[in-house]
């Protein structure tokens, strides 16, 4: 059963799996990676228990198994063959391996191609999410110290030690690290405050400590932070109530303006971007409702117009550099317009 996809090069793809185990109907994930072109080539599995390599004809570095259930950070701009992965180590009890809920993660480069992996740091604290800075550098932890007391550690700097310290104040297991700011000095985080019934956005200063409240919904918590087209730098929050309600942090931000103007051309309806390019001036917006199945639109300096291709032609025509219209509308395909590769929705 498949249960993750992501784009990790113009024309790679990199997906996870779960299968049934004995004495459980559920499916469960396998903690395995593997990657295939988008025209069914290099097909291979890269990480996971399964993945190990024989070693008895060769003396060069192979792939190794691991024993731990992986997350995708980043796909490094400056390095399209590898990606960014946490892991967190599995326990083994009776040559049996299990989940280890108080695992320590460990940050890993590995090859989309080969599989190979090379270790760069571990988190300090149990359970961590790991947040990049700007420079796709693994800067911020955030987790349990040994008191399992809820804790933040950061690097001040992407090569120095950690730096850790208590997170007061907030409700237990609701703080969701975001997005550092554009300058790398402080983050973005949602969590609820103690004696508070909702989740707010808030910023915490990583050198002072401080922590500011950014916006808060009267009557639901913040459910989504919007992302500008390049998935960097945090340009909004929804909520849900009986709609959806928008909260912009710079309304003249050309992606605010976007979905503004998406939302005024479908009232009532969600939209969701599902493939984009980097400036912002080619988008494909899936657009649905309680009532309404959804329909394709592509949106493309301001104007929108509908797609009625069934969803893998609009795919193919996306993914397919040799084309020249999407909707009727001309393509030109150059560098600065290159489609960001994201999953794309199919009947």
């Amino acid at each position: 059963m498949l249960i993750g996809v992501a784009w990790v090069s113009p024309t790679r793809v990199i997906y996870t799996i779960a299968q049934r185990q004995r004495d459980n109907v559920t499916p469960t994930p396998t903690g395995e990676i593997f990657a295939i072109d988008r025209d069914g080539g290099s097909a291979r599995q890269l990480y996971g228990y399964r993945a190990g390599q024989s070693t008895l004809d060769t003396h060069m570095q192979t792939r190794q198994a691991s024993y731990a259930t992986p997350v995708l950070l980043q796909v490094p701009r400056k390095d399209p063959n590898h990606v960014l992965i946490a892991e967190y180590p599995w326990r083994n009890a009776g040559n049996v391996w299990y989940s280890n809920p108080d695992a320590k993660p460990l940050i890993s480069r590995l090859d989309i191609y080969s599989g190979k992996k090379q270790q760069l740091d571990m988190a300090p604290l149990a359970r961590a999410q790991l947040l990049l800075d700007f420079d796709d550098n693994v800067r911020l932890a955030y987790g349990e110290n040994e008191f399992h007391k809820p804790s933040v550690s950061w690097k001040p700097e992407p090569g120095s030690a950690w730096t850790s310290f208590a997170l007061e104040g907030f409700r237990d297991e609701t703080v969701i690290p975001g997005r550092f700011s554009t300058d790398n000095r402080s983050v973005f985080l949602t969590g609820a405050r103690e004696g508070e019934a909702f989740d707010a956005l808030y910023r915490l200063d990583l050198q002072t400590r401080a922590l500011e409240k950014v916006h808060a919904f009267e009557d639901a918590s913040v459910d989504e932070l919007i992302t500008d087209f390049a998935d960097r730098e945090i340009v909004g929050v929804s909520s849900y109530t009986a709609r959806r309600n928008d909260y912009w942090l710079a309304k003249d931000n050309p992606t605010a303006q976007t979905y503004q103007a998406l939302q005024r051309a479908f009232p009532q309806q969600r939209i969701r971007v599902t493939s984009n390019s980097d400036d912002g001036r080619l988008v494909i917006v899936l657009v649905d409702s309680d009532v309404k199945p959804g329909e394709l639109v592509f949106q493309q300096s301001g104007h929108h117009r509908k797609c009625n291709h069934a969803a893998s032609r609009v795919a193919a025509a996306i993914h397919n550099a040799s084309s020249t219209a999407i909707c009727g509308t001309p393509l030109t395909w150059t560098a600065a317009t290159a489609i960001r590769r994201l999953p794309l929705l199919t009947p």
